[in-house]
């Protein structure tokens, strides 16, 4: 078994078209689904790092890590454990 590159489930674009470090995501089957990424300087660290916020009705989780993949999977997969957990 190979391990496959990452590929995005939602629906992702950049929040502002001038804005190469900043991305929203969306779930089509669901209004309230509020993903973000950005990219910039941690607290604790010091260095530049992509913030990811997982939201539904509530914020779901919320994280830092080291490349903008990283952070589009980290906030798809609190996301759907969110969802899952509600059916």
């Amino acid at each position: 078994m190979t391990d496959s590159p990452f590929r995005p489930q939602l629906c992702w674009q950049r929040s502002w078209p001038d804005q190469r470090q900043m991305g929203t995501g969306w779930d089509p089957r669901n209004p309230k689904c509020q993903l973000k990424i950005s990219k910039g300087y941690t607290y604790a660290g010091g260095g530049l790092d992509w913030h990811w916020i997982a939201n539904e009705k509530i914020l779901i989780a919320q994280g830092y890590t080291a490349t903008v993949l990283e952070a589009i999977a980290e906030a798809e997969k609190h996301y759907f454990d969110y969802i899952n957990k509600q059916d």
